[in-house]
Formats: C-alpha cells, sequence, structure tokens
C-alpha cells in the first residue's frame, strides 16, 4: 500500500481493483497495524498526513532544482554563442545579462541543494537535504510524528515557499526580460516551473 518512503497506509478497510481487458474484478481487504506497536488510529493518520505532505515538499524542491540545472546549462552555452559572435555592442550587453542571470541562479540552487556533492560533512544542510531528512526520520520510526518533527515541518513548508517563489520569480523576470533582449539568439526554454500554488 506504500511506495519505498512514501506515504504509509492507514489501517482500515479498502477496496482493491482488478482491470484485466474488458473484464473488472472488485474485492475488499482490511488492512491491520502491526499488533506489536501501540499507534491508535490517529496516531497512523497523523504519520500518513506527514508524509504525503512531505512527499510533495520532495517533489517541488526536486523540480526546481530540475529547473535551475537546466536554466543553467542553456545559460553556459549562450554565454559561448556570444563569445564566439564577438564583442558588439549587443553581444556584449547580453553577456553582462547572462552573467547577472548565472549569479542569480547559483544563490538559488546554493539554497535548493550542497553546491558540492559528497562533501556532506564540510556543507551545511540545505533545503533538499532538510526535506530529505525529516521524511528518513518520520518514516524510519514506528511512532507517530513528534511535535517537535511536526514544528520542523510547518517549518520547511513555510521556508521551501518562499525559496520556490523566488525560482518562479527568477523565471518570471530575469529569464523573461533575457529572452526580450536575445534577439534573433536562441531563447531560455523553461520546463517544470515550480510552482508556489
Amino acid at each position: 500500500f506504500a511506495g519505498r518512503m512514501g506515504p504509509p497506509a492507514v489501517p482500515g478497510e479498502y477496496t482493491i481493483t482488478m482491470r484485466v481487458g474488458e473484464q473488472e474484478h472488485t474485492t475488499k481487504v482490511t488492512l491491520k497495524g502491526d499488533p506489536r506497536i501501540e499507534m491508535s488510529q490517529a496516531d497512523y493518520q497523523a504519520q500518513h498526513d506527514a508524509a504525503k505532505t512531505l512527499r510533495d515538499l520532495t517533489t517541488k524542491v526536486n523540480g526546481a532544482i530540475d529547473t535551475t540545472f537546466n536554466i543553467e546549462k542553456q545559460l553556459t552555452a549562450l554565454k559561448g554563442q556570444m563569445e564566439f559572435a564577438g564583442n558588439g555592442g549587443d553581444t556584449q550587453q547580453i553577456t553582462e545579462a547572462l552573467d547577472q542571470a548565472l549569479a542569480e541562479l547559483k544563490e538559488l540552487d546554493n539554497r535548493l541543494q550542497r553546491p558540492v556533492r559528497g562533501l556532506n560533512y564540510r556543507q551545511y544542510p540545505r533545503m533538499q537535504d532538510e526535506v530529505r531528512g525529516l521524511m528518513f526520520s518520520m518514516l524510519g520510526s514506528t511512532t507517530p510524528p513528534t511535535e517537535a518533527q511536526m514544528t520542523v515541518l510547518k517549518e520547511l513548508e513555510h521556508d521551501s515557499g518562499l525559496l520556490l517563489a523566488d525560482v518562479d520569480k527568477f523565471v518570471a523576470t530575469t529569464i523573461q526580460d533575457l529572452n526580450q533582449m536575445l534577439g534573433a539568439f536562441p531563447k531560455i526554454m523553461v520546463m517544470g516551473t515550480p510552482t508556489t500554488e
């Protein structure tokens, strides 16, 4: 009923439907909690809800990381084209705008994830680490979320919302302005932009 590190199922009655071609078979199953674990129905529900929130946060943060990575590749490629085109007035202005966009992007990415993977002990955790760490902490336990964990979860929801809004703003302002400057040069294509809604 639950994927790896996904929201754990809540004990209760479930309906399973199997379809093969035009045939359909439905049956009901009752999922029971582990009798060795003392958790109430409310505890199971709280654990499920917290895990679902963390899964959604993980999806949004990873989506933002994919977006910034994709934009960085395009900006770097465009900078190479500007260098090849020479130092005319338009290309010089575009190059300066590209450098500014790359600097802004580096700052955003530094808030999303560690700049150098594999140096965890030398780097403070970023948003991706914070969300992942809390998820493993909650789902690696056979107890309901603690008050402290729920407090951290609310803080992460708030902080990630601000960060994703900054990524959206970067795309809507810096990248849009840059695309208007590019003229006949290839435009920056943004796919999978994170949403704060």
